[in-house]
């Protein structure tokens, strides 16, 4: 049992390391994504516990997307990038897209989003 600890503790930090840039800043704008879904969806709640965990394990913490961290500027950039495009659409169609990407049956990173 402790080996098989140590083996899966070592994929995870080898998982950090091999994370590319690429993946760093998708879950930047994913994040984006849950905010303003929390925002404009009153019956969508994002789990940002697990969002957290997802960016932690691609080597992105929350200084990272914070005042003066090296994704800040992606991030509002994406929110403001989102709101426009939630402006062509409705917002009931925007929720119905978060749901189905980040919901417990998610195709983009299932478990981010639960019903309130």
């Amino acid at each position: 049992m402790k080996k098989m600890l140590i083996a899966a503790l070592a994929g995870l930090v080898a998982s950090s390391a091999l994370a590319g840039e690429k993946e760093r800043q998708n879950s930047v704008k994913n994040l984006a994504l849950l905010m303003i879904a929390e925002a404009n969806c009153p019956n969508l709640r994002p789990n940002y516990t697990a969002m957290g965990l997802g960016m932690s394990l691609l080597g992105v913490s929350a200084k990272d997307w914070g005042d003066g961290g090296r994704y800040h500027d992606l991030l509002i950039a994406e929110i403001e990038r989102q709101k426009t495009e939630i402006v062509r659409m409705s917002k009931e169609n925007f929720c119905i897209l978060m749901e189905d990407g980040f919901g417990p049956d998610g195709v983009i990173a299932s478990g981010m989003i639960k019903r309130r």
